[in-house]
């Protein structure tokens, strides 16, 4: 009985650590959804978090592959109205910080920020994989009480949109020398007004009701050949 009551109480206490966890990692998520774009192009990336469980204040490190990408500017987030600073112009590797400090504590899911990169001209395609971390430090709330963030990388997928295809302008008959003699211009043999009214003629009779397309094929026809071969 004793070895049974012990095994229930291991198996609830791993299955509440496992589910606190995961209320803890769902907890403030900050992340981005995936962006396509092409080479030279600008692309804005707004950055939010989820779950708030409030903060005021932030330091959030994006780190990029600066081959492909460089960074220009960050706009603040509406929800956010204290101090707001980024480290663009200092920053001397593939990195830059975010940083932000309020006056109270904000609670709703928001944006955080946006940020806006120069796609390299000669850009690969390519996912260039976007990580976002943080500085616990700080990111804090009311009272300098630490708050853990979820960061959740993310990616700017290059797609050259370029067509890959080749049209064929020349002409099958561009090495046949161009000639209007009858020989090679059926138009103008004798003749073909004949073959060509004859079919047009049996298409429009076989278009008529019977016996109308019997009565007009016995009498109509014969006269358009004679009217033709006199033209």
């Amino acid at each position: 009985m004793k070895k049974t009551l012990s095994i229930i109480l291991t198996v609830t206490f791993l299955f509440l650590s496992v589910c606190c966890a995961a209320a803890q990692s769902s907890e403030n998520r900050v992340s981005a959804e995936n962006i396509n774009t092409a080479p030279g192009d600008y692309v804005t990336v707004p950055i939010y978090i989820e779950h708030n469980t409030g903060f005021m204040g932030f330091s959030i490190t994006i780190t990029y592959p600066q081959e492909e990408l460089m960074p220009v500017s960050v706009e603040k987030g509406s929800a956010l109205s204290g101090i707001f600073n980024d480290s663009i112009s200092t920053s001397s590797d593939n990195s830059f910080k975010v940083l932000y400090t309020g006056t109270g504590d904000i609670t709703e899911d928001c944006c955080l920020f946006s940020v806006t990169f120069k796609v390299a001209e000669n850009a690969a395609d390519r996912q260039n994989r976007i990580v976002l971390s943080y500085s616990q430090p700080d990111t804090f709330r009311e009272g300098w009480k630490d708050v853990e963030l979820s960061c959740t990388d993310f990616y700017i997928n290059v797609v050259n949109e370029q067509s890959t295809c080749v049209t064929d302008t020349t002409s099958p008959d561009d090495d046949t020398e161009s000639t209007t003699s009858p020989e090679n211009n059926p138009s103008e043999q004798p003749g073909s007004d004949v073959s060509k009214l004859s079919v047009r003629m049996r298409n429009w009779v076989n278009s008529l009701a019977f016996p109308l397309n019997i009565l007009v094929g016995i009498f109509v026809i014969p006269v358009s050949y004679v009217i033709s071969i006199f033209e």
